[in-house]
């Protein structure tokens, strides 16, 4: 008998025959510039960017001086210069904790408006081809582009809901792995 519990939702072969409105596709388009780095900017459209809203760390002092021109202050980043080992790692685990969940409440809100069907109804004629994943996982491959773990957090996401089928996990990660790496490294 075959198993149940990692096939897509009747829901999700029926894509062409889901009732997508304009409020879906509004919806989309904003997921799509807020999680594409399209607004990343200091001005005020910077509101609408995913990775401006996370922030970044300040700078600490990590050091004085004094001499004939007056007192210095030496400049680090939060994890130091030079470190290594365990509590270096600890500390980046810490800056991805809040980029993971608020990526996965604006997935969700975005989701609440109808951008994942909207998403689903344009791009899986586009991405069955290339990628062999249906149109829901767009979301999660304009936010792995952007390298933020929201994208392997929404694909997740997509696995436990039974959008997604162990094939086309195994697809889009494969995806997700080689993005990253030549974006951001």
């Amino acid at each position: 008998m075959a198993s149940t519990a990692n096939t897509p939702k009747p829901e999700m072969d029926g894509w062409r025959s889901e009732k997508v409105t304009i409020g879906n596709y509004i919806s989309l388009a904003i997921a799509i510039v807020f999680f594409s780095g399209v607004c990343a900017s200091t001005h005020w459209w910077g509101i609408f960017d995913f990775t401006t809203l996370n922030g970044g760390f300040g700078k600490l002092v990590s050091g004085v001086s004094q001499n004939a021109d007056g007192i210095h202050t030496a400049m680090a980043n939060f994890r130091g210069k030079g470190g290594s080992g365990a509590i270096d790692g600890f500390m980046f685990a810490l800056t991805l904790v809040p980029t993971v969940m608020f990526a996965l409440a604006m997935i969700t809100i975005f989701d609440h408006f109808g951008a994942l069907k909207a998403c689903r109804q344009l791009l899986t004629p586009i991405l069955r081809p290339l990628i062999g994943v249906p149109g829901a996982a767009g979301l999660a491959l304009i936010a792995s582009l952007q390298s933020t773990d929201g994208g392997a957090a929404l694909t997740r996401q997509l696995k436990d809901d039974n959008v997604l089928t162990d094939r086309e996990i195994n697809n889009f990660a494969a995806f997700q792995m080689t993005a990253d790496a030549c974006i951001t490294n």
